[in-house]
């Protein structure tokens, strides 16, 4: 009986063992989003509030993004950024990709898609507290909307990236949105709704297979119009979500 717990004990750990070494030589390419898939709504409330020029919150909104997913990736194994290989090669890579890909709305690919019944109450349990300062709260919607997808149709050109980056995956960011509610009213004496910031990805294998495909959502009040608060508020959970499921289908 002792020799069986015995026997018993070390398989599993051998399994966990193994999921591990799974995910520690688990590579990851990140191509950020194109500037022309930046959308948002909140546009003059930004300019308003933020010293910078347009194309300069734009850019630091795509910087941001893409080091904080990066760094949440390389929890997971070795994370390279197209947008941080600042090389003459590295840059016309990104270019290519961007005009090798095609882009289009789909639903939402891997995972499990929620029933109606799971959505409605997912809804009501993401409803903001009326106050104005409440912080965000993630959400990865399934089957309740389209997301954007990436599709490339050059699987050499992609094959060529993943033997050169020495990648088991592709994490493309598509759009980037931030879309006002005004049905949804935080404080109806100040006029403060809330915003929603939308992420668009694909997530590739080699083959050029996308394995999960979705958007990552945060809340925040109209009030915040700061770019870095925004980014305070948003991009951790974002990065965190992305993070969580690159390491679900790597189980």
């Amino acid at each position: 009986m002792r020799n069986y717990i015995v026997i018993v004990v070390l398989f599993f750990l051998q399994m966990g063992a193994s999921a591990q070494d799974s995910i520690k030589n688990t590579s990851i390419l990140l191509v950020p989003f194109q500037l022309e898939f930046y959308l948002s709504d909140a546009e003059r409330d930004i300019m308003a509030q933020t010293n910078r020029s347009p194309d300069e919150y734009r850019n630091y909104f795509r910087k941001t993004l893409d080091l904080k997913i990066q760094a949440e990736l390389e929890v997971l194994g070795p994370c390279v950024s197209l947008l941080q290989d600042t090389t003459i090669r590295g840059r016309n890579l990104l270019e290519m990709f961007y005009g090798k890909a095609g882009y289009s709305y789909a639903d939402p690919v891997g995972g499990r898609t929620l029933s109606k019944s799971e959505i409605k109450k997912q809804k009501k349990q993401f409803e903001l507290h009326p106050d104005a300062q409440t912080a965000p709260q993630t959400i990865t919607t399934r089957g309740d909307s389209k997301f954007m997808q990436v599709e490339m149709g050059d699987t050499s050109f992609l094959n060529y990236l993943f033997q050169l980056y020495q990648s088991n995956y592709i994490v493309s960011i598509n759009q980037f949105e931030i879309k006002t509610n005004y049905n949804s009213c935080i404080d109806i004496a100040n006029k403060i709704y809330r915003r929603e910031l939308l992420i668009h990805y694909s997530i590739l294998k080699a083959n050029g297979k996308q394995v999960r495909g979705n958007f990552c959502m945060e809340f925040f009040p109209s009030s915040t119009n700061s770019d870095r608060e925004i980014v305070e508020r948003t991009f951790p959970g974002i990065a965190s979500s992305i993070h969580k499921e690159i390491a679900e289908e790597i189980e």
